[in-house]
C-alpha cells in the first residue's frame, strides 16, 4: 500500500531520502542552503516585473497602471523577494521538521525551491528571444509554489508529520464522497453565476441566446433556426448536441435550464476525473486532488462563464464527455466508449478529430477492428461535415476556410493541407509563435505541465493542438474565449495519464530515492502530483480566473466584476418591470444585445440593427456594454431627438427606449399609443443610466 493513502504504516518515519544525509560533502550542504535566498531573489524580480511591465500588470489587474518615479528601487524588491523566501523556507522545514533535526529539515526543505530558479533563466534569456518572455514571471512563481508546495507534502508525509498524514488519511477514507462534493460545489457555484447573470439581464444574444431560440424554434416546427442566420444551424457547424436536450428543456423551456444542465455535466467531469486518476494512480488522495484542480482550472471555466457575458455553448459539453470517453478508452469498455464518442460527435464538427485518434490508441493496443472503426468513423465524420454538411445547408462551404482562422493557408481543406505539409518550417512558426506558445503556456502550467508526460493523450489531441495552433484568430490564442475548447481536455487528462507514467517511471531511479521502501515510492510520486496540480490550478485561478475566489471577481475595471455582471442596473429593472411584460408574445422584436437574449421565445425576434423591416417593435438600451458602435448611433439618435424611420416612440426612462412600428394611417397620438401596448406615457430622455 501506498504510502500517500497509509500514513500510519510502518517504515514512514524511517524512509528517508538521501538529501540531508551525514555524508553530503559540506561545500554542497553549504549551496543547499543557499537555494532559498537565491530562490527570495527570483521572486522579488517577479514581483519587480508585475509592477513594471504594464502589460503583465494589467492581465493579473485589468487597467492597473503605476507611475515609474513611484516604483521602488530594484534592491528593494530583491531584498524584499529574499526575506519572503527565507520566510517560505522557515515554513516549509517547520512542516517537514516532525521532531527531528532542524538542520535536516531545513536543507531537505530547501530542495523545493530549486523551480523558483526558472525565474531568474527566463529574465537571463529575455533579451535573446527576442520576444517578452518575462512576461511568464507569474506562471513560473505559480509553477514553482506548486512545485514547493508538493515537496513540502511529501517530505512531511515520508517523515512521519502527524497533521499532514491525518488530513491524508482523512481524504482516503472519504475519498468518492469527497470528488463527487467537488462536483456538486462547481455545478452550485457555475449555475448560480449563470443565473445570476440571467436575472441581472447581462447575457448575450449571440453565441449563447441564441441557442436558447434554436431549441424554441425546434419545438415549433423549424429545426435548429435562428433569427442569427437565415438557414438551419448544421449550415455553421454539425452541431446538434443541445437537441439532445430537448426533452428537459421542453418541461422547462428557456436558458436557465441550458445553464443548469451544462453546469451539472461540467461538474460531473470531476467525477470522471478522479475515477480516471484512481485507477491509474492507485492513490484516492491524489484522485481528489486531480479532481479538485479540474473543477479549478481556469481555462475550463471560461468555457463555461466566457469573458465576453456568455453563459451557454452547447459544444462545452464535449469537456466532460471526452473525459468520460479518455476513461471508457483506458478501462477498455468498448461499448461505454461508443456512446461517449457519439456524444462527443454530437458536439462539434472538429471533436471527430480526438475520436479518430481513439484508433490510432486502439491499433497500437491491438485491438485491430476497433482501431480501425473509430479511425475510419472520425475521419469520415470530419470530412462529411466540413465538405457535403455544412455546404449543404449553408450553399456555401465553411466559413472556417476562407475566413479569419484558416483564410491564411487557403481557401478550401485541400489548399490547407497542401500548404501545411509543403511549408513544414513554416507551420511550426506558426504554431508555435509567441502568442501560440503562451496559449500552451496558460492551459499547460495550470496543471503542472503534467500532460506533456503522457504521450498517449499527446497522440489522441495531436490534431486538435496542430488546428488550434495553425488559426491566425487573435481571440483563438487566449483562454477567456472559447476558442481553446477542442484542446482543453488535453492538460485535464493529460496530466493524469502523465503522472501515472511519472509515478511508474520515477521509483526505479533508485539514485533519487535513498532509503525510502520501494512499494512507497509510487505512491509518493502520486501524492506530489496530486498536491502540484491542485496548487497550481487553484493559484492560477485566483490570478487569472473569473470565479468568486478570483481577483478579476473584484476588480471593478474587469470584465468580470462581480457589480457588473451580477446585479440589477436601473436599466435592467426598468426593461423586465415595464418593458418586457407589455410587449405581446406573438409581436417581432429587435432588440439591442443584452435584451435581445429575453425576447428568444417571440414570434420572431432579432438583434438590433437587424430585422426593422419586418419588426412590430424596437427596444434599445442606450448604453449597451460590448456593442459600443450601436451605443454611439442609438446615443447620436437619442440627443437629436430623431425617430427611427417608420417607427414611433412609445416609451422611454432610464436609457431604455421602446419604438413601435407606425400604422398605415395615423391613428392617434403618441400617448395613446404607449396606452394601448400597456406602456407609460412617453418621457424625455433624461440621461439617466
Amino acid at each position: 500500500m501506498a504510502v500517500a493513502d497509509a500514513p500510519k504504516t510502518g517504515g514512514v518515519r524511517e524512509a528517508q531520502p538521501r538529501t540531508g544525509s551525514a555524508g553530503e560533502p559540506s561545500l554542497i550542504r553549504l549551496l543547499t542552503y543557499l537555494i532559498p535566498p537565491m530562490a527570495g531573489l527570483s521572486i522579488g524580480i517577479a514581483i519587480e516585473t508585475v509592477l513594471t511591465d504594464g502589460a503583465v500588470l494589467d492581465s493579473i489587474w485589468a487597467n492597473a497602471s503605476l507611475d515609474p518615479d513611484s516604483v521602488p528601487s530594484s534592491l528593494v524588491f530583491r531584498a524584499a523577494g529574499v526575506a519572503v523566501g527565507i520566510v517560505l523556507w522557515l515554513i516549509s522545514a517547520a512542516v517537514i521538521k516532525s521532531g527531528g533535526s532542524l538542520t535536516n529539515a531545513l536543507r531537505r526543505a530547501a530542495y523545493g525551491f530549486l523551480p523558483f530558479l526558472s525565474i531568474l533563466a527566463l529574465n537571463a534569456l529575455n533579451g535573446v528571444a527576442g520576444e517578452d518572455i518575462v512576461a511568464w514571471s507569474p506562471l513560473a512563481v505559480i509553477l514553482s509554489l506548486a512545485s514547493l508546495a508538493a515537496w513540502t507534502t511529501v517530505s512531511a508525509v515520508t517523515n512521519g508529520n502527524r497533521a499532514v498524514t491525518a488530513i491524508v488519511e482523512g481524504i482516503r477514507k472519504r475519498s468518492f464522497l469527497m470528488a463527487v462534493c467537488v462536483g456538486i460545489a462547481y455545478a452550485a457555484v457555475s449555475i448560480a453565476m449563470g443565473l445570476l447573470q440571467y436575472r441581472a439581464v447581462m447575457i448575450n444574444y449571440g453565441d449563447c441566446g441564441n441557442f436558447d431560440e434554436m431549441l424554441w424554434r425546434t419545438l415549433h416546427g423549424r429545426l435548429l433556426m435562428c433569427s442569427q442566420f437565415d438557414h438551419t444551424f448544421l449550415g455553421e457547424h454539425v452541431e446538434f448536441v443541445h437537441l439532445l436536450l430537448l426533452p428537459i428543456y421542453v418541461l422547462w423551456p428557456g436558458l436557465p435550464v441550458l445553464m443548469v444542465l451544462l453546469g451539472l455535466a461540467l461538474g460531473s467531469g470531476a467525477i470522471a476525473v478522479y475515477l480516471l486518476a484512481r485507477d491509474r494512480l492507485n492513490s484516492p488522495v491524489a484522485a481528489v486532488l486531480f479532481s479538485a484542480a479540474y473543477v479549478l482550472y481556469a481555462p475550463m471555466q471560461y468555457l463555461d462563464k466566457e469573458v465576453v457575458t456568455i453563459t451557454f455553448l452547447p459544444e462545452v459539453f464535449y469537456v466532460p464527455f471526452m473525459l468520460w470517453a479518455v476513461y471508457f478508452l483506458v478501462k477498455g469498455r468498448m461499448r461505454w466508449l461508443l456512446f461517449m464518442s457519439f456524444l462527443v460527435l454530437s458536439c462539434k464538427e472538429e471533436m471527430a478529430l480526438p475520436v479518430a485518434m481513439f484508433g490510432i490508441v486502439l491499433a497500437a493496443r491491438k485491438q485491430w477492428k476497433w482501431g480501425l472503426a473509430f479511425f475510419a468513423g472520425g475521419v469520415a465524420w470530419f470530412l462529411l461535415s466540413l465538405t457535403v454538411v455544412i455546404p449543404y445547408f449553408n450553399n456555401a462551404p465553411s466559413h472556417v476556410f476562407h475566413g479569419e482562422h484558416y483564410g491564411h493557408l487557403g481557401g478550401s481543406l485541400p489548399e490547407i493541407v497542401a500548404n501545411v505539409l509543403g511549408h513544414p518550417l513554416a507551420t511550426l512558426r506558426l504554431m508555435f509563435s509567441f502568442a501560440h506558445t503562451d496559449l500552451l503556456l496558460m492551459m499547460l502550467v495550470p496543471l503542472g505541465c503534467l500532460a506533456l508526460f503522457s504521450p498517449t493523450i499527446l497522440v489522441i489531441f495531436l490534431p486538435s493542438l496542430a488546428t488550434a495552433l495553425l488559426s491566425s484568430f487573435q481571440p483563438t490564442s487566449a483562454i477567456y474565449f472559447h476558442w481553446h475548447l477542442s484542446i482543453t481536455p488535453f492538460p485535464i487528462a493529460g496530466a493524469v495519464m502523465g503522472a501515472a507514467n511519472l509515478a511508474r517511471i520515477l521509483p526505479r531511479l533508485g539514485a533519487l530515492w535513498g532509503r525510502v521502501e520501494q512499494q512507497a515510492r509510487a505512491g509518493l510520486v502520486a501524492l506530489a502530483c496530486g498536491a502540484l496540480v491542485f496548487t497550481s490550478s487553484a493559484a492560477f485561478d485566483v490570478v487569472y480566473g473569473k470565479m468568486p475566489w478570483s481577483l478579476m471577481f473584484y476588480n471593478s475595471h474587469s470584465n468580470a466584476y462581480w457589480r457588473y455582471l451580477y446585479t440589477r442596473t436601473p436599466e435592467a429593472k426598468v426593461f423586465l418591470t415595464k418593458v418586457l411584460p407589455s410587449i405581446p408574445r406573438d409581436a417581432s422584436v429587435t432588440a439591442t444585445m443584452f435584451f435581445a437574449t429575453r425576447f428568444t421565445h417571440y414570434a420572431s425576434m432579432f438583434k438590433y440593427p437587424y430585422g426593422l423591416d419586418t419588426a412590430n417593435y424596437v427596444v434599445v438600451q442606450q448604453r449597451e456594454a460590448w456593442d459600443n458602435g450601436t451605443a454611439w448611433g442609438l446615443m447620436q439618435m437619442m440627443s437629436d431627438d430623431e425617430q427611427i424611420p417608420g417607427f414611433e416612440r412609445i416609451f422611454s426612462e432610464a436609457g431604455v427606449f421602446v419604438f413601435k412600428r407606425k400604422a398605415a394611417a395615423a391613428t392617434g397620438a403618441d400617448g395613446e399609443a404607449a396606452k394601448r401596448d400597456g406602456l407609460t406615457e412617453p418621457v424625455s430622455y433624461s440621461g439617466e443610466t
